[in-house]
């Protein structure tokens, strides 16, 4: 049984949030939340080099508590607000996420994770991100390997990754730091010493480094009677077709469905209109609690979601329920975050932003 209070409640944050979907990073359930993955950084496929990908949202943007008049080079955007969260709330880790699905490509070039030399510049470039933006840590996303040799480079990549952070936290003294390493796609088991925990569980890993993945959105079916027919296409979607946010679910006149009682439950939760004839499944509040059930039982490390800006607010939060489900906040990862900076080229980032974000005691 998974219990005490070392859960994780992970949870992703892109990049292209504070546009279309006018979601900043202080709107993140921080109070639920033990560890926000900032999604995603780029790999420069010829060096390794790893990079941000949006200069404005990123490192740019001045939000209405920040100063124009500032001198010095000095860091904004979501990195100050993300970082000024952590002050507020020390059990919240923040990491830098790499690749996922559109970057991911450039991890199979050679001279990155096939190469030693690619493999060492990818460890010191994502690691001076670290140091300079204030993470407390890496997310490697790497969707997916296709072969036992990229999968073997993978490995090596972790490897060096490990290393790298590890160098970066010791060498603080006094001020020691544990950077940590996830990863978020299948790997071979050696992997398991080298990270922190999974968003997608490789073997042979011990349960409580493996934290269960779920949507905050519904995959649509069109021209379809529900579960088990056939569909025509997927319809519509909030910002691509066929994949509705949770926060714009139920659609108008459907029906939501729980079905995951008896032997011949299928495990599943929709929303059906039978005016419409479209199907949306997703994770509604009760197959929520279901999934907390499971994780307690197995004695999982905790939950992951995709991503913040699909959750309803209220009661009706996902991440909430799961949290609630699990045996509330007091269950969660205690470990605090690290706040010590002296390497960031900010100045402000190096000094911990003075007079902002009140920091919590030790």
């Amino acid at each position: 049984m998974g219990g005490g209070n070392s859960l994780r409640t992970v949870l992703y944050y892109v990049n292209w949030a504070i546009y279309a979907r006018s979601h900043n990073p202080q709107d993140l359930p921080v109070d639920k939340v033990t560890h926000v993955l900032y999604a995603f950084a780029n790999i420069r496929p010829e060096t390794g080099t790893v990079y941000l990908t949006d200069a404005w949202s990123d490192t740019d943007k001045h939000y209405p508590t920040d100063s124009w008049n500032d001198v010095g080079t000095n860091v904004y955007g979501c990195i100050k607000q993300l970082f000024l969260l952590k002050k507020r709330n020390r059990r919240l880790k923040t990491l830098l996420s790499i690749g996922g699905w559109t970057y991911s490509s450039n991890f199979a070039a050679l001279a990155v994770a096939g190469r030693e030399e690619g493999r060492r510049e990818f460890a010191r470039s994502a690691v001076q991100l670290v140091e300079d933006l204030g993470f407390d840590g890496l997310d490697v996303d790497w969707e997916y390997p296709q072969d036992s040799s990229e999968a073997e480079n993978y490995v090596l990549l972790l490897r060096e990754t490990r290393r790298a952070l590890d160098e970066a936290a010791a060498k603080r003294g006094p001020a020691h730091c544990r950077f940590l390493l996830s990863i978020a796609s299948a790997t071979p088991f050696n992997t398991a010493a080298a990270v922190d925990f999974y968003t997608k569980p490789p073997g042979a890993v011990h349960p409580s480094k493996i934290v269960l993945g779920m949507p905050l959105y519904g995959r649509a079916f069109a021209d379809t009677k529900g579960p088990g027919h056939r569909y025509a296409g997927v319809g519509e979607g909030s910002w691509e077709q066929g994949v509705w946010d949770y926060k714009a679910l139920p659609r108008p006149g459907a029906v939501e469905y729980h079905d995951c009682d008896g032997k011949e439950a299928c495990g599943a939760s929709w929303s059906y209109c039978p005016t419409t004839k479209m199907m949306v499944s997703y994770d509604t509040p009760g197959m929520v609690r279901e999934k907390a059930a499971f994780v307690r039982e197995r004695g999982l490390g905790g939950g992951m979601w995709w991503e913040s800006s699909g959750d309803k607010a209220g009661e009706a939060s996902l991440v909430a329920t799961f949290v609630d489900a699990l045996g509330g906040t007091q269950v969660l990862e205690e470990e605090r975050n690290c706040l010590h900076y002296p390497e960031s080229k900010y100045e402000n980032l190096r000094n911990g932003f003075p007079g902002e974000g009140e920091a919590e005691e030790c």
